[in-house]
C-alpha cells in the first residue's frame, strides 16, 4: 500500500517540479540575502567551525598499531564499563589502542577511566579536557591516535567481540579507505532493531552511491589519511554532517559489510534523540554548518558536484524543516528565504539530470522561493534517494 502511495506522490511531484523548473527565473517579493542575514543574526549567531589550534598537535602514526578507537565521554559512569569491556575482549590478531576522552565529566567517569588505564596501560590512553563538547573530544582523540585506521564508538554503545577483526580484515583485503558494518539498536524495553545489513562496495567513480549510506561516524573504521585536513566542527550540533560532505567524498574505496557488529543503546539522553526533541534557535546551525562545509570542501580539494548538491538538498529539506518546526512562522520563512538564496547560488544546470523527481520538486521550491512548496517537499524528502 505504501509503495503505491509513494509512486503516486512521486508522479504528482514530477509534474509540478517540471512547472517550477521551467519558470525558475520568475521573481518573487522576498527578503534579500542581507535582510535574511540580519534577521537570522538576531535569532542565532554561529561560531567559527574550528579554533586556531584545532590542527596543531597530531602525533605520528605507529606502524605497529592497526586501529585507534576513540570514545568521547561525558558523565558516562553508567555506561563506560560495558563499552570499554567490549573492546578489551576483542578476538583479533590486530594491534589496537583505546583512547578515552573525558569531556569535563562531573561524575566518576575520570576515576573509572584511570582504573582501566592502570590495568591496561599498553592498551588504553586517557585524555582529560574541560567540557567543550563531543566534537572537541573526538578531535583530541584524533590528534592522539597512532593507528593506521581510526574508529569512533559512542559512550552508550558496545561492539561484538569480532568487531575489530572483521572490519580490519575487510579493510586490508580490499585496500579500503572506509569500512562500515551493520548495527542494531536496543530501546528501553530491550527491543532490538537491525539496520543497514546490506553489502555495498563503492569505488571512486561511483560516489553517487553514498546517497544510500548513512553518515554515522560510529560503526566503522576510516583510513587515518582521510582526517589529515578534516576535523569535527567544534561547538556545533549535527557534527556528523562532515562524514557525508568531507570524508566519504575523499574515499577511493568504501565497503559496507552486512555483519551486525555494533550495538547502539537508545535512551532518553541519547544525543541524537535530545537534538530532535529540542526546540532551540541553535537548530539553525544545520544551515550555517552546511554552508561552512561547502567552503571546507574547496579547501581540501573537493570540487563542487551533483553529489554534494544532493546532500545539501537532503539536509535543507526534511532535515532542516523538521528541526526548526517549532519556530514561529515568520522565523521559518526567513530561514527558508536564506536557504533558497544559497541553494539558487550553488545550483548548476548540469545537476538536474542526476536528481530524483522529489529532489526536483524540492529544488523548484527553492528557485521559485515557494515556502509552501518547501513544506510539502520536506515531508516527502526521504523519497529522494530512489
Amino acid at each position: 500500500m505504501m509503495s503505491v502511495i509513494k509512486k503516486m506522490m512521486i508522479s504528482v511531484l514530477s509534474g509540478i517540479s517540471k512547472i517550477y523548473l521551467k519558470h525558475r527565473n520568475r521573481i518573487f517579493a522576498i527578503p534579500n540575502q542581507t535582510e535574511c542575514d540580519a534577521f537570522l543574526d538576531n535569532i542565532w549567531k554561529p561560531s567559527k567551525v574550528y579554533s586556531e589550534h584545532t590542527f596543531d598537535h597530531d602525533v605520528e602514526v605507529d606502524s605497529l598499531i592497526d586501529l585507534s578507537v576513540i570514545i568521547p565521554l561525558y558523565n558516562a559512569e553508567p555506561f563506560i564499563r560495558k563499552c570499554v569491556d567490549s573492546l578489551i575482549s576483542q578476538k583479533t590478531k590486530y594491534r589496537y589502542e583505546i583512547i578515552l576522552v573525558n569531556d569535563g565529566s562531573t561524575d566518576q567517569t575520570q576515576k573509572v577511566m584511570e582504573e582501566y588505564s592502570q590495568k591496561y596501560p599498553l592498551l588504553i590512553q586517557i585524555v582529560t579536557q574541560q567540557n567543550r563538547g563531543i566534537s572537541v573530544a573526538r578531535n583530541e582523540g584524533i590528534a592522539k591516535a597512532r593507528g593506521k585506521y581510526i574508529g569512533f564508538i559512542d559512550q552508550d554503545d558496545w561492539v561484538k567481540d569480532q568487531y575489530i577483526e572483521i572490519l580490519l580484515n575487510t579493510a586490508y583485503k580490499n585496500n579500503s579507505d572506509i569500512v562500515k558494518c551493520g548495527y542494531s539498536d536496543i530501546d528501553l524495553k530491550n527491543q532490538m532493531r537491525i539496520w543497514q545489513n546490506e553489502s555495498i562496495h563503492i569505488e571512486k567513480d561511483e560516489h553517487e552511491k553514498f546517497l544510500h549510506v548513512n553518515g554515522y561516524v560510529w560503526g566503522g573504521i576510516f583510513d587515518r589519511k582521510l582526517w589529515r585536513k578534516v576535523r569535527f566542527p567544534e561547538g556545533y550540533w549535527y557534527e556528523d554532517m562532515i562524514v557525508r560532505m568531507l570524508i566519504f567524498r575523499q574515499s577511493k574505496c568504501f565497503i559496507n559489510i552486512p555483519d551486525v557488529l555494533y550495538i547502539k543503546r537508545l535512551h532518553e539522553n541519547n544525543a541524537s534523540i535530545v537534538l530532535w526533541k529540542k526546540s532551540s534557535p541553535k537548530s539553525l546551525e544545520e544551515y550555517y554548518l552546511l554552508k561552512e562545509l561547502y567552503i571546507e570542501c574547496r579547501k581540501i580539494g573537493l570540487s563542487a558536484d551533483s553529489l554534494e548538491f544532493r546532500f545539501a538538498l537532503y539536509e535543507m529539506g526534511n532535515m532542516l524543516f523538521a528541526r526548526i518546526f517549532s519556530m514561529k512562522t515568520k522565523e521559518k520563512k526567513f530561514v527558508f528565504a536564506s536557504v533558497a538564496h544559497w541553494i539558487s547560488e550553488i545550483y548548476r544546470d548540469e545537476y538536474i539530470r542526476t536528481l530524483s523527481e522529489s529532489e526536483k520538486y524540492l529544488l523548484g521550491a527553492f528557485v521559485r522561493y515557494d515556502y509552501k512548496a518547501w513544506k510539502v517537499a520536506s515531508v516527502y524528502a526521504r523519497m529522494q534517494v530512489e
